[in-house]
This record gives structure tokens, C-alpha cells and sequence, in this order.
């Protein structure tokens, strides 16, 4: 009996060796596969954020260029129907003979005028003529604060806006202060 015992312990003592072993073996296999699994993790992660950003570049690069031609073809719409608006004045070729241009708040307006500057009516047309404005100012002497009438203090007038000359137009302007 001794002998079987030995021998049993001789015998477990080789399987708790092996069993050791392995256990070790398997340990050591399973902490380079974790090792491999984080390598690949933090690869996939660094791969992940360069396609993100190249995403978010590209992305804004589209938004700017939508955003361009929509400007652009905004820009393009302004022109036609600036242009559809002259054409349906000249086929109306109704003479206009009459244009009235209200300043709103004219009084606040008044430090403006008094440091040089001009108000400008929107363009409109009258008499044939297009691109037509009118501007109103101080005269010189009247900034100045030198006497003279109100009649000598402003000048109003018509400009037009275009580069074609108005040939044989006169335009006469009046000019209400107050409600007329």
C-alpha cells in the first residue's frame, strides 16, 4: 500500500506540475491576446478619428461650396428681376409724370445732412428715362450756418444711376417740408 500511495503522489504531484504548466502557458497565451486585441483597438481608434475628421473637412468644404453657388444664383435671380422690372416699365410706357418720395423721420435725419452727407431715394423710372434718383443735401453755406433762406440752403436734384446719358430729359423737382 505504501508503494501505490508513493506512486499516487508521485503521480498527482507530475499533474499538478503539468496542470502548472499549462496554466501558465494558457496565461501567458491569453495576455498576448489581449495585448493583440488593444493593439488592434487603439489602430481602429486612431483609423476611426482620421476618417471623422477627413468627414467633417470634407463636409464643410461641401456646405461652403452649396452655400457659394447659392449666393451666386441668388446674386443672379437679383439681377433678372431687376432687369424683368426695367422691361415691364418700358412695355407699361405709361409717362410717368409725377414721383414722390417720402423721408420717413426726416427731422432725426437732419445731423446727418448737417455733417455732409446725402439721402438717396430708391431708383425708379419716369418719363422714359430708367435708373433715375434723387438726392438731397445742404448746401455749403447752409452747413456752415451762414443766413440765406431755407430755398438757398437745400438743393435737391436727379441723378441717374446708369451710364447712359438722359439726352433732352429736364426733370423738375419740389420740394415739401412738412406734410403736403
Amino acid at each position: 500500500r505504501m508503494r501505490v500511495a508513493s506512486k499516487m503522489a508521485t503521480l498527482l504531484a507530475d499533474t499538478q506540475l503539468t496542470l502548472g504548466a499549462k496554466t501558465q502557458r494558457l496565461d501567458e497565451e491569453l495576455r498576448g491576446r489581449v495585448t493583440l486585441l488593444e493593439d488592434l483597438f487603439q489602430d481602429y481608434r486612431g483609423k476611426g478619428e482620421e476618417q471623422m475628421a477627413a468627414t467633417r473637412e470634407m463636409t464643410q468644404k461641401n456646405i461652403r461650396d452649396i452655400r457659394t453657388e447659392t449666393y451666386t444664383r441668388l446674386a443672379w435671380l437679383d439681377e433678372q428681376s431687376q432687369h424683368l422690372r426695367t422691361l415691364v416699365a418700358t412695355v407699361e410706357n405709361i409717362p410717368t409724370r409725377r414721383v414722390d418720395w417720402q423721408v420717413p423721420d426726416a427731422v432725426a435725419r437732419l445731423p446727418e445732412l448737417l455733417q455732409g452727407h446725402s439721402l438717396r431715394s430708391p431708383i425708379f423710372e419716369a418719363a422714359g428715362a430708367h435708373g433715375l434718383q434723387l438726392q438731397l443735401s445742404l448746401s455749403a453755406g447752409a452747413a456752415a450756418g451762414t443766413p440765406g433762406g431755407a430755398a438757398a440752403a437745400i438743393s435737391a436734384g436727379a441723378q441717374r444711376t446708369s451710364a447712359e446719358p438722359a439726352q433732352g430729359l429736364y426733370i423738375v423737382v419740389r420740394l415739401y417740408c412738412g406734410s403736403a
